[in-house]
C-alpha cells in the first residue's frame, strides 16, 4: 500500500526554492509571485515553503488574482472600445461609376461600378482605400479613393488583356468567369 506524502516529503527548503524558481518548469511560480506569495514565505520558514496559514495566504492568493484578471479584463474591453470609436470614425463604403479608361486604348461598354471602403492596417493605424469590382473578383488598393479606383482600373485592363490573349482550352473555371465579365463590360478601342 502506498502512504500519502506528508508535508516534509514535499517541502522545498525556501533558500533551494528562491535560488532555483526561475529554472523549474511550474506554472504555479509566476501566480505564486504576482499574487505576492513568494515574498509572504520568509527565509525563517527553511523548513517548506508552505507557510503554516497557508489557507489566509491562499485567500489573499486569489484576491489577488481575481484583481488581475479583471484588470486585464477592463483593460481588453478598453481597447475593443477604442478600436470601435475608430472604426465608426471611418467613412462608409461608397459606390464609383467607371466612365472611361483613358488614356488606355479601351472603353467600357457601359457604365458599371465599383465598391470603394476605407481599411485599416493594423501596425500603424493608417487608413487605405480597397476598391473592389465584386463580379469579377478583382481588387486594388491606394492610399486615396481615387488612387484605389485607378490600381482597380489597371488592374481590370491587366486581367482582360491576360485572359483576352490567353488560348481559351488553358483557362479554368474562375478566369473563364472572369473573362465573361470582363467581355461584357470592357471593349478595346482600335
Amino acid at each position: 500500500m502506498t502512504r500519502a506524502p506528508t508535508q516534509e516529503d514535499i517541502a522545498i527548503p525556501w533558500e533551494r526554492f528562491r535560488a532555483h524558481r526561475e529554472e523549474w518548469p511550474c506554472d504555479v511560480c509566476p501566480l505564486l509571485r504576482d499574487a505576492g506569495l513568494l515574498e509572504t514565505v520568509t527565509l525563517g520558514q527553511s523548513r517548506g515553503f508552505v507557510a503554516e496559514d497557508w489557507s489566509e495566504d491562499f485567500r489573499v492568493a486569489l484576491q489577488h488574482l481575481e484583481g488581475t484578471i479583471k484588470q486585464s479584463e477592463t483593460s481588453r474591453i478598453d481597447r475593443l472600445e477604442q478600436r470601435i470609436a475608430q472604426l465608426e470614425e471611418l467613412p462608409e463604403p461608397i459606390m464609383v461609376p467607371i466612365n472611361t479608361f483613358a488614356p488606355e486604348p479601351f472603353e467600357p461598354v457601359r457604365t458599371f461600378f465599383v465598391i470603394v471602403e476605407p481599411v485599416v492596417i493594423e501596425e500603424d493605424e493608417d487608413c487605405e482605400y480597397l476598391a473592389t469590382f465584386v463580379d469579377a473578383d478583382i481588387a486594388a488598393s491606394g492610399v486615396t479613393i481615387g488612387d484605389a479606383v485607378l490600381c482597380l482600373k489597371d488592374q481590370l485592363l491587366a486581367q482582360f488583356d491576360m485572359l483576352e490573349k490567353m488560348p481559351p482550352a488553358r483557362l479554368g473555371d474562375r478566369p473563364k468567369r472572369q473573362l465573361a465579365v470582363l467581355q461584357s463590360l470592357i471593349r478595346r478601342i482600335v
